[in-house]
């Protein structure tokens, strides 16, 4: 009896609690029902027999009727303390079975519960990939748009290259218009100067045939005057020579100035070539960090997927063994919910975290990518203002050498007669021919910078082109996977 009214009290503080009572616990109270009935049994099998034996002790008829009503009265009162017994044991198996059953319904609720819950996450996962659908075509229809504005840029350049050259080759026209009219105007006066000289002659002739016989007189003056002539002539032969070899320092000057403008030529496309190094090392570095970042989200989706599968399987087979076996699923449940609600939320962490990751380092990417060639079209345009300059600085120092020329041609015309004209037209010969070569190779190496710089730039927008066309490919891929698996899980 004890034992009975025990295991109702434990039962009722368990369902106070909430708390659902073990295996062992059930399997006890079974036993201790089972036991009190035993008891019960015992009791009244007990008190039979030694109730039966006492009419032998006894000698008169009256102690025979008491004891006989007496086991009679016992035998019903233990009869009827039976069925109450029979009628409480089975009316607290009847509380225990409809609290089974509550806690049953609730469990199920529970799960189901669950499972609506995991429906509104799949659907809430749709919707957030329908947005990085949207996002991806967004970004398609940028990047389609920035490669038309790089083309509308490239036309633009080639068409200011055009420009350039044309431009360059009309100045060259002049410059030689110029020069051409120049030296026609040095044959003019050379002409003239002939023609006076020949008038001067012939005037000297007739002077010296009217005074032959004064200057026979004279001969002596004359003599002297001829000395001073020849004196002068040697300080003018001298002056020649020193002016000759001033052309030749300058001509000299003139060519390491050339050489000097080289080296910075050379330096500036070393330059070029190490900034293109650069970028095409960091463009290659980019490209590793992109495939590292997709193949590590790959990897965590098929992870989480995975897990996901995982999960679902389990779930599956608690709720069936739920169903078949009541009585085992108490002590899974607790920490089955616990490893379960952990995992859910780690992976929506750590799969919103992924997300949001990926987001951050493509649009940083992206913007880098943007600045990068931002700055190489500012270095372009910069190094053409630089080969502009530098053209520029060589036009003016032609300029000045020229007149600087011309102005001593000028000079040695008016001092120097025969001699003069000779070194003239050698001088004039030389600095044609020096003018000449330093226009082709200023021509050739402009035109090769150009074609180097226009291919070079050509292959970073093919590469670039090439790449995005890549990423988006990889898009489009990992796009694709997700409807898939999608597709799978609701078929699943």
């Amino acid at each position: 009896m004890t034992s009975l009214f025990n295991g109702e009290q434990q039962e009722k503080n368990l369902f106070v609690h909430n708390e659902q009572p073990t295996v062992n616990l059930q399997q006890t109270k079974n036993f201790n029902g089972i036991k009190s009935i035993q008891t019960i049994h015992s009791i009244t099998s007990t008190s039979l027999p030694n109730q039966q034996r006492q009419p032998y002790r006894s000698s008169s008829s009256h102690d025979l009727i008491s004891t006989q009503q007496t086991q009679y009265i016992n035998s019903n009162d233990n009869e009827h303390r039976f069925i109450t017994y029979q009628k409480e044991y089975d009316r607290k198996i009847e509380q225990m079975n409809e609290i089974k059953t509550n806690e049953l319904n609730k469990l199920k609720f529970y799960y189901e519960t669950k499972l609506h819950e995991l429906e509104d996450n799949k659907i809430q996962s749709e919707i957030h990939l329908g947005q990085i659908n949207e996002e991806n075509k967004r970004l398609k229809i940028e990047i389609t748009h920035e490669k038309e504005q790089n083309k509308i840029e490239q036309k633009a350049l080639q068409q200011h290259l055009k420009e350039f050259k044309k431009t360059l080759e009309r100045k060259i026209h002049d410059i030689k218009i110029i020069h051409e009219n120049d030296k026609q105007e040095i044959k003019q006066q050379h002409s003239k100067v002939y023609q006076d000289l020949l008038d001067e002659t012939n005037q000297h002739l007739k002077k010296t045939e009217n005074n032959y016989k004064y200057e026979q007189l004279t001969n002596e003056s004359t003599i002297d005057e001829m000395e001073k002539r020849i004196i002068d002539l040697r300080s003018n032969f001298e002056h020649l020579q020193q002016l000759k070899q001033k052309l030749e320092d300058d001509k000299i000057q003139l060519i390491k100035t050339n050489e000097q403008l080289q080296l910075q030529i050379q330096e500036l496309t070393n330059k070029q070539r190490h900034i293109d190094r650069d970028h095409a090392d960091k463009i290659q570095r980019y490209e590793n960090e992109l495939k590292s970042v997709h193949l590590r989200c790959e990897t965590n989706i098929d992870f989480l997927r995975k897990e996901n599968d995982v999960l679902k399987s389990k779930s599956t087979k608690t709720i069936d063994d739920l169903e078949k076996k009541l009585l085992k699923i108490t002590e899974q449940y607790q920490n089955m919910e616990k490893i379960f609600e952990q995992k859910l939320n780690e992976q929506q962490i750590i799969y919103h975290n992924n997300i949001k990751q990926y987001e951050n380092d493509n649009e940083k990417k992206f913007l880098k990518l943007k600045q990068e060639l931002q700055e190489q079209n500012n270095n372009y345009i910069l190094s053409i203002q630089h080969y502009e300059q530098k053209e520029n600085e060589l036009r003016q120092h032609k300029h000045q050498i020229k007149i600087d020329v011309e102005n001593q041609i000028q000079e040695m015309n008016n001092k120097i007669y025969e001699n003069e004209q000779i070194l003239i037209n050698k001088l004039k010969h030389e600095y044609d021919q020096t003018h000449q070569q330093d226009q082709e190779k200023l021509r050739e190496n402009f035109n090769k910078d150009i074609e180097e710089i226009k291919h070079h730039y050509e292959q970073i927008i093919e590469k670039k082109e090439e790449k995005i066309k890549n990423d988006l490919q990889k898009f489009n891929q990992l796009s694709v996977e997700i409807k898939r698996t999608q597709e799978v899980e609701k078929q699943q």
